[in-house]
């Protein structure tokens, strides 16, 4: 995005604030990036829900203890929520395409992604937000009414791995109720499990089955 908007002439170094991206992934630090691949964004953009140091274990037992007070949430968490002694993962790592883990650290952390999303909607709708839109619009060359619609979130994940395959349905909830109207209308855009097509099949085993089960709940 940013590299087009520059060829059209975009002088500021960093994305429209109109223009808010948000990451939110399972490793504490961003892992992508790297040779031949575009910069990882910057670091308020990134939310790294799991811990240094902190086991699967010491996740369960604090989400544990957050549901045990609350008949509902403990019925409803007896029913995915694996046990540690079946999560032999890392997951400072990820999740290493187990779902439920993805999930787990997002239902513990629903809170922290619920003030990260309002704040982007904040800073998309500051003053100057729409003379930038609007900037950027002539330098495309796309054709203006004059007047800026309402926003469109857009929801890009993998539904083929462990993180975002757990965390997606969690975190489109959360976007819906963050009280904007527009958010009821989000846009996904889903990775199926060919993406993976590359990795040894040994490295693999999961995703097709996190894709049927992904999309079995999305339907």
């Amino acid at each position: 995005l940013l590299l087009q908007l520059r060829q059209a002439g975009w002088q500021a170094d960093t994305l429209p604030a109109a223009w808010q991206l948000l990451h939110i992934d399972v490793p504490p630090q961003s892992d992508c990036g790297g040779v031949d691949l575009p910069p990882v964004l910057h670091g308020d953009s990134y939310v790294g829900l799991a811990s240094q140091n902190v086991s699967y274990h010491d996740l369960h037992s604090a989400l544990q203890e957050r549901i045990d007070t609350n008949m509902e949430a403990r019925e409803a968490a007896a029913s995915w929520l694996p046990a540690p002694r079946n999560v032999t993962v890392t997951i400072e790592r990820g999740a290493g395409q187990f779902r439920a883990v993805g999930r787990a650290l997002t239902v513990f952390h629903m809170k922290r992604i619920a003030n990260k999303i309002q704040e982007a909607i904040r800073a998309m709708s500051g003053v100057d937000s729409e003379a930038e839109l609007k900037q950027i619009a002539r330098r495309l060359g796309i054709k203006s009414s004059g007047e800026v619609g309402r926003p469109t979130a857009v929801v890009v994940a993998s539904v083929a791995g462990g993180s975002g395959a757990g965390m997606v349905m969690d975190v489109c909830d959360v976007l819906r109720l963050t009280g904007a109207k527009w958010c009821d209308d989000s846009i996904a855009l889903l990775y199926t499990p060919d993406v993976f097509d590359d990795l040894d099949e040994q490295q693999r085993l999961g995703v097709r089955p996190n894709a049927l089960a992904s999309l079995s709940e999305i339907l």
